[in-house]
């Protein structure tokens, strides 16, 4: 792992967020399309240059991402839950840290190039992650492992 890619700050509505935390860093954050809470039960915002992420929980009853982060907010409120790490490795980062007890919420993901132009604004030109459930080996905190290149601006 090279260096901490972005911090993702869990909230409760990401409509009234997103303006918030633009006045507070002084940015633009883009929310990204409708295809996140289908494949994740989540809503995404971000400003990505900045390493800053907002992620509300849409749909608890199909994804323990949104579940986990839903009990966030509710025991700890709006904060920070996760932090991820940026990886040329993937394979070799993601068995390292499943040998240290930390369970991922499911395989690497690729994004399609096509989601990157449409939900993302073209802020990726690639995009993998994997996610890990919050633990006490991680701080309680989730883990995000990513390899994302984006455009040279």
């Amino acid at each position: 792992m090279k260096k901490i890619n972005r911090i993702i700050i869990v909230v409760a509505d990401i409509d009234e967020a997103v303006p918030r935390y633009e006045k507070l860093f002084d940015t633009q954050i883009l929310k990204a399309g409708p295809k996140l809470p289908e494949m994740f039960g989540v809503r995404v915002a971000g400003a990505w240059d900045l390493g800053v992420e907002l992620l509300q929980p849409v749909d608890t009853q199909s994804s323990a991402l949104a579940r986990d982060a839903q009990d966030h907010l509710d025991r700890k409120g709006e904060g920070i839950f996760g932090v991820g790490f940026h990886t040329d490795t993937m394979e070799a980062s993601v068995k390292n840290v499943e040998q240290q007890g930390v369970a991922a919420y499911g395989p690497t993901f690729t994004l399609p190039k096509e989601m990157l132009d449409t939900d993302f604004g073209g802020a990726f030109t690639r995009f993998e992650e994997t996610v890990f459930v919050p633990s006490k080996q991680m701080g309680s905190f989730a883990l995000a492992l990513v390899n994302v290149d984006m455009p040279k601006r």
